[in-house]
């Protein structure tokens, strides 16, 4: 049985960002196609959502009722673009 999840992904205090992550036109502009290809590859519904400058908050509904594969996905995804755009050495997301 489905249902709705809060999610918010969060940098580690002691990453390689500790700054803002959604600094730049491209990046803040990344995250939302990479959003909606999440949504559409994983059959998830995606409810209110926004970025904050070092984090997002998301919303998701969960038909199947688990986000894990769909969040990796996403977070893994978008590290992957952000790095490109950015060019850094490092996890975009750190486990605490």
């Amino acid at each position: 049985m489905g249902s709705c999840g809060h999610v918010a992904a969060l940098p580690h205090g002691s990453g390689n960002y500790r700054g803002a992550i959604f600094r730049s036109d491209n990046t803040t502009a990344a995250f939302p196609k990479c959003l909606s290809e999440a949504c559409e590859k994983s059959g998830r519904g995606l409810l209110p959502w926004c970025i904050m400058s070092n984090h997002d908050h998301l919303a998701v509904e969960t038909p199947q009722g688990c986000l894990v594969a769909a969040m990796q996905w996403l977070q893994g995804t978008f590290a992957t673009r952000f790095n490109r755009l950015r060019r850094p050495n490092g996890h975009r997301f750190l486990s605490p």
